[in-house]
C-alpha cells in the first residue's frame, strides 16, 4: 500500500541514486570520487549494473561467430546504462520495505530496457548513416548497413523471447508496445 511516508521514503532513495550516477562506471573505474554518504549506494548500484551487463553478453551469445561479435560490439560497457539505473533504482525503492532486493524479473526488465535501447540505436545509425556510437565507428561503418539490421533485429529477437519468459502480461504488453513504437 502505497502512503505519503512511503513515497517520500522512495523519492529520497532516488535523489541519492541520482545524485550517485556521475559516480558509476561498469567499465572502467570512475575519475570523480564520491561523497562518502553516497558510496553504499553507489556500490549497490554498480553491483547491479555489472550483473546486466554480464546479462545481456550471456543473452546474446551465438555460435555464429560474426553475428556474436556485431551483437555485443555496443554492449562493451561503455554506455551510460541511463535505462537499466533508472529500473533498479525503482525496482529497488519499491523493494524497500520488504527486502532492497533486485529481483530476477526486474533485472531482466533493466537488462530488456537497454538490449531493446542498444538495438534501436544500431538500426537508427542505419537510417542516418552515423558514423559513430558512444565514441567508437557504428556498427553500420564497421560491418556495414545490412550486418548492422541483422545484428540490431537478432538483438531485438533475444530481447522478445526473454520478454515472453516474463510472464507477466502487463510487462509483456507494455515492452512488446515499446518495440512495435520503435518501427513506427
Amino acid at each position: 500500500m502505497f502512503t505519503i511516508r512511503r513515497l517520500s521514503k522512495q523519492f529520497l532513495t532516488c535523489s541519492v541514486i541520482s545524485r550517485s550516477y556521475r559516480y558509476l562506471s561498469v567499465g572502467a573505474a570512475s575519475h570523480k570520487t564520491a561523497p562518502e554518504e553516497l558510496q553504499p549506494t553507489i556500490n549497490i548500484i554498480k553491483e547491479d549494473l555489472q550483473l546486466i551487463h554480464r546479462d545481456i553478453l550471456q543473452h546474446l551469445g551465438c555460435y555464429e561467430q560474426e553475428l556474436n561479435e556485431l551483437a555485443k560490439y555496443h554492449f562493451d560497457a561503455k554506455g551510460k546504462l541511463i535505462r537499466p539505473m533508472i529500473i533498479c533504482t525503482m525496482a529497488r525503492s519499491f523493494n524497500q520495505q520488504q527486502d532492497n532486493f533486485l529481483h530476477e524479473n526486474q533485472r531482466c526488465i533493466a537488462t530488456l530496457g537497454e538490449m531493446i535501447h542498444t538495438a534501436s540505436l544500431i538500426h537508427d545509425d542505419v537510417v542516418d548513416s552515423s558514423d559513430r556510437r558512444r565514441g567508437k565507428p557504428a556498427a553500420a561503418v564497421q560491418w556495414g548497413p545490412k550486418k548492422a539490421v541483422l545484428a540490431g533485429d537478432y538483438i531485438l529477437g533475444i530481447s522478445s523471447v526473454l520478454l515472453a519468459r516474463i510472464g507477466n502480461s502487463d510487462v509483456i504488453s507494455l515492452l512488446s508496445l515499446v518495440i512495435q513504437d520503435l518501427v513506427r
